[in-house]
């Protein structure tokens, strides 16, 4: 374990402890229909991949692929005239985007929310434009954050993810410990936003090629949009889209069609094993820009070599980790801890659980593709949303746990065997 993954790790683990600690802890401070415009909240910011468009995953393989031609002997061998091109009309590409989703991010929470006004709009009218606001600073900024993992910062991009999600939870837990209801999720991406200005300032004066890139004036135009980014970004950005209706619509539907106590147990349900899985898959994502840097100079064995050392442990983690949460959340029901009541029934939470691990298993043979800048998941992607979108739509007409099991389903039977057939079809076409 080399220090990027074990930051990687640490920030991803702290996720977790996070989430556990918030779990425990808001049945103490919010009653349930709070906790169901809780987690509708987080999903609907999920809502900025419609912006982003998967540029950021773009970025960091461009800059890796670009920083792999440099000569190995020379620690400033690196030509930034692409990569100045690229951070310049990258920074304008994403202060739209933000603008955009500021307002049309505002505007569909607040459609949703009245429509099923289970509080009163002065509870969470001002709350949610500001947690929309501080998400749009901080998708204005990702793409200099992408930029300096793709040059190899990736353990010092996770120590900044770390200390911001560290500080805003505490904060968060905080406020609502004060009484702040939903006014207290605000500190999350507030503290996110003035960390990463903070972070972005002080790499700037102390990395002269960081600072080289950024301070571009006007685009040379040494990258090519049409030629260079887009055949890799249109393919990520329908994957992306796509992953919304697959990982990130189930809350706001519920919410709709069963209401905010039901939408609060699924989302609480949700965030304890998609946050394994983020943990879990961090062996492979931490060395994306390694894995990049190899496939850029055809180091096909060695590359092989690494991600299936990586991939085994990120499974194997998120299997055992998956298991022993569902056990503990089993023990704590019946024992009559009152968080555990605000989860879904067990054999639900055995659904999501299994799509946790299928789950990591997607997302690291989706990394090692995109190492080489292609993406042959995009298709699949499009029909498995399809699926899936139709598939939750119906069974929240019917229940909650007709939900869990759609979703395993979903991404069980039909996304994962064809994931696996297109990546053992891809390495097959790398010989």
């Amino acid at each position: 374990m080399d220090k990027h993954i074990f930051f990687t790790l640490l920030s991803r683990s702290w996720s977790i402890v996070a989430a556990a600690i918030t779990i425990i802890l808001l049945p103490h401070w919010i009653d349930q229909v709070h906790q169901g415009y809780y987690y509708t909240f987080l999903s609907l910011l999920g809502l900025t991949v419609f912006f982003e468009l998967g540029l950021n995953q773009v970025i960091i393989q461009f800059v890796a692929h670009e920083a792999a031609k440099r000569d190995a002997s020379s620690a400033n061998g690196l030509d930034t005239s692409k990569l100045e091109s690229l951070v310049y009309t990258a920074k304008r590409w994403y202060l739209v985007a933000a603008v955009f989703f500021l307002i049309i991010g505002f505007a569909a929470g607040t459609v949703l929310f009245m429509n099923k006004s289970q509080l009163s709009a002065r509870e969470w009218l001002v709350p949610w434009g500001l947690v929309v606001s501080g998400t749009a600073i901080n998708l204005a900024l990702s793409s200099r954050l992408a930029v300096l993992e793709g040059l190899g910062m990736v353990s010092t991009i996770y120590k900044l993810r770390l200390s911001q999600s560290f500080i805003g939870y505490s904060l968060m837990w905080i406020a609502m410990s004060a009484g702040a209801g939903l006014w207290a999720v605000c500190a999350t991406s507030l503290t996110a936003a003035a960390a990463t200005i903070i972070f972005i300032r002080k790499v700037l004066s102390a990395d002269k090629v960081a600072n080289r890139i950024f301070s571009a004036r006007e685009n040379n135009h040494s990258v090519s949009w049409k030629k260079d980014i887009l055949p890799f970004q249109w393919r990520i950005a329908l994957s992306w889209l796509s992953g919304y209706f697959i990982f990130q619509l189930f809350t706001p539907l519920v919410f709709m069609i069963r209401g905010a106590d039901e939408a609060g147990q699924l989302g609480m349900s949700l965030s304890i094993f998609a946050s394994l899985t983020t943990v879990g898959v961090s062996w492979v994502l931490a060395k994306a820009p390694v894995f990049a840097g190899m496939a850029a100079s055809q180091k096909y064995v060695e590359l092989d070599r690494l991600f299936n050392r990586n991939l085994i442990k990120a499974v194997t983690f998120t299997a055992a980790a998956a298991a022993g949460v569902w056990l503990t959340l089993v023990i704590s029901r019946e024992l009559g801890i009152r968080f555990a009541n605000r989860t879904l029934p067990p054999h639900d939470l055995i659904s999501l659980a299994i799509v946790s691990v299928v789950n990591c298993l997607i997302f690291g043979l989706a990394a090692y593709m995109h190492a080489f800048k292609r993406d042959p998941l995009v298709w699949v992607s499009v029909a498995s949303a399809g699926v899936t979108a139709a598939a939750i739509y119906y069974s929240a007409h019917h229940s909650v746990s007709a939900v869990a099991l759609a979703y395993l389903a979903s991404n069980g039977i039909f996304f994962l065997p064809l994931t696996v057939f297109a990546f053992l079809r891809f390495k097959r076409n790398l010989r």
